[in-house]
């Protein structure tokens, strides 16, 4: 069985699961998925004063929240690597 469509048309897809960065003239940084917040490696705001704030899919985190959503990723995802 054969992927189906152009593989433009599956680059694309992976892409939509990418977010985009948006850097501010002042320096802050947003990384953005469907015009939400959204960033699995890291915070998803970054101002330039050094405030970090996570978020997964517009969803707000503190860090510790953060840090075992991406916990429960890792020992969730190395499972589907397992099975």
């Amino acid at each position: 069985m054969g992927r189906s469509g152009t593989f433009e048309e599956f680059i694309g897809r992976d892409r939509m699961m990418q977010p985009t960065i948006h850097i501010e003239e002042n320096g802050d940084r947003h990384w953005l998925l469907n015009d939400k917040h959204h960033r699995e490696d890291g915070p998803a705001i970054e101002n330039s004063n050094g405030d970090k704030y996570w978020y997964i899919n517009g969803e707000s985190l503190t860090e510790s929240e953060f840090d075992n959503h991406r916990f429960i990723k890792w020992v969730k995802d190395g499972m589907n690597n397992v099975l």
